[in-house]
């Protein structure tokens, strides 16, 4: 017949290790001691880790078992430090409104990652063997955010990853909102430059890129209006 145990270190997930026993094919036998050697057809346990572990049989092409036992070996169970996360974004050069994408490859099972952004953004994922974790964010301000992934083992070790993304304010031409780019736009920015704090604008208009806003950006807005391939926003 057909012999053997699941093990695992999570009750759940039990890993099943067949073996054909002899001397289990008469009645007499079945009720004799039978060892199995989980070193040898397992693999090598760790130190200081808990086991779930039950034993089965097949009669007549029906599984029996027994109810979970579990144990715990001794020692004491070596951690290894995590590894430093490597933070990847799709675009480190960013506007205002974009929605920002960072990843890492996770180090497995019992690490966890505390990400902290300049924004005052905090957050804690827990790792997963072999898997990929991300974190998203809008950039809603102009300047540069700082992102710190650190990775925390269960026995205080820790590792940190850093990535700097940089935002800019989105360039838009639709000054009024209501989403048509027209003369309308150019007299929002002339009142703009005249009356400041009456007419405010949330966009990068320095149209001419002269590094000032003036009517000049007006002039260039209604250009663009007529001409945009030879007066383009960007």
């Amino acid at each position: 017949s057909t012999d053997g145990f699941y093990i695992g270190t999570s009750e759940n997930n039990l890993k099943k290790v067949s073996k054909n026993l002899a001397g289990n094919a008469d009645g007499a036998a079945k009720c004799q001691s039978i060892y199995f050697g989980i070193n040898k057809w397992y693999g090598t346990l760790e130190k200081g880790t808990k086991y779930y572990y039950k034993l089965y049989y097949m009669q007549n092409g029906k599984e029996y078992t027994s109810p979970v036992n579990w144990f715990v070996t001794k020692g004491v169970k070596v951690i290894p430090a995590p590894s430093v996360p490597v933070l990847i974004s799709d675009k480190t050069q960013v506007k205002t409104g974009d929605m920002v994408k960072v990843s890492w490859k996770s180090c497995g099972t019992g690490i966890n990652y505390t990400v902290k952004i300049s924004n005052g953004d905090e957050t804690i994922y827990n790792g997963n063997p072999n898997g990929e974790l991300l974190h998203s964010f809008t950039a809603e301000k102009v300047g540069t955010y700082n992102i710190t992934v650190t990775a925390s083992s269960s026995d205080g070790k820790t590792a940190s990853g850093k990535l700097d993304i940089i935002c800019s304010s989105k360039v838009t031409a639709d000054l009024d909102g209501d989403g048509i780019i027209s003369s309308d736009d150019a007299i929002c920015l002339v009142k703009h430059t005249m009356l400041p704090e009456n007419y405010p604008v949330t966009t990068d208009v320095d149209f001419d890129k002269n590094g000032q806003i003036n009517s000049d950006d007006a002039v260039y807005l209604l250009k663009h209006i007529m001409l945009p391939e030879q007066y383009p926003i960007s």
